[in-house]
């Protein structure tokens, strides 16, 4: 918040999205801002932004949707903005929004519109009476989840082929926003190590693979913007063409022979052209897990035909 005035931005170097966004929200669209001279490889970014009242009524509405970090810069901004002057209204009208509030009319914007007052107003008279010290909505939407997912997806998430497995991912340094996320997409959560770099902080990874991965992306597709349904049509493809794992029976037995022998999964992969996944699956119940550390030669007597 500057000037004690509430604001809301947005920055990405995806046009579309920006501009979507910005049309939902009621905000402008600016851009693009050159970011050369940070790195030459940064590209343009676009921003929208909204300010004052419309600002402070998203987040406000976006409020339970949010993280732990997300929310505690919302309460700062709230709390320097409650200390502005707001619109007097009468003993009477005070009452009346009380009551709607209390017969279940949630929406501040319903009833700044049905009390002609400003949003901001509303806020402080049920700040005032104590009926917004927490977050009322705790239902489930299976719509909203989905949308706050793909808006999420679309600045953080990446889908690729690795190796040949499809796979899903959203990685951010805020645990609780990649729990969320996990829980939605059905995918593992992993860890990673410890930052090299003092001052950055640790970094939390929601991944799916394989179908449910697949799965994800078809679900989010119809939200994401050019560059993400992209991306997802070229992931999609190409896993759609390597088979979903599957592989004839003397190369899966070929698979175990050449890992019983100390060869490494990259080096497997290579040879049958078969993602890690293939390779761990055929040999997780035949060959404990091993680390190698040296690429062997690989033997073409024993190599078995490809179909």
């Amino acid at each position: 918040m500057a000037c004690r005035t509430p604001s809301v931005a947005v920055n990405m170097i995806d046009r579309d999205v920006i501009e979507r966004l910005a049309s939902v929200v009621g905000g402008r669209v600016y851009g693009p801002y050159d970011r050369s001279h940070v790195h030459p490889t940064y590209r343009p970014i676009w921003r929208t932004q909204v300010k004052g009242p419309q600002s402070a009524g998203w987040m406000m509405t976006l409020f339970a949707l949010l993280g732990i970090r997300r929310r505690e810069q919302v309460r700062r901004t709230l709390g320097g903005w409650r200390s502005m002057r707001y619109v007097r209204i009468s003993p009477a009208v005070e009452r009346a929004l009380l009551e709607s509030w209390d017969a279940g009319k949630r929406t501040k914007l319903h009833l700044a519109r049905r009390f002609g007052v400003a949003r901001e107003t509303v806020y402080s008279v049920l700040l005032r009476h104590n009926r917004i010290l927490r977050v009322r909505e705790e239902r489930r939407h299976t719509d909203l989840d989905l949308a706050w997912l793909a808006g999420l997806f679309e600045g953080e998430g990446n889908v690729s082929i690795n190796g040949k497995s499809l796979t899903v991912r959203i990685k951010m340094t805020d645990e609780d926003i990649v729990l969320h996320a996990a829980t939605i997409m059905g995918a593992r959560v992993y860890s990673m190590p410890s930052p090299r770099t003092r001052g950055r902080k640790p970094t939390w990874i929601a991944q799916a693979k394989g179908s449910v991965a697949a799965g994800v992306i078809m679900t989010l597709y119809p939200w994401l913007g050019i560059r993400r349904r992209e991306q997802a049509r070229t992931a999609l493809a190409a896993w759609r063409r390597q088979g979903h794992g599957v592989v004839a029976g003397p190369i899966a037995d070929a698979i175990v022979e050449y890992r019983k022998a100390g060869y490494s999964q990259a080096d497997i992969m290579e040879l049958f052209r078969v993602g890690k996944s293939t390779v761990y699956r055929h040999t997780k119940d035949h060959v404990r897990r091993m680390h190698v550390t040296t690429r062997r030669p690989i033997l073409p007597m024993t190599m078995p035909p490809t179909p």
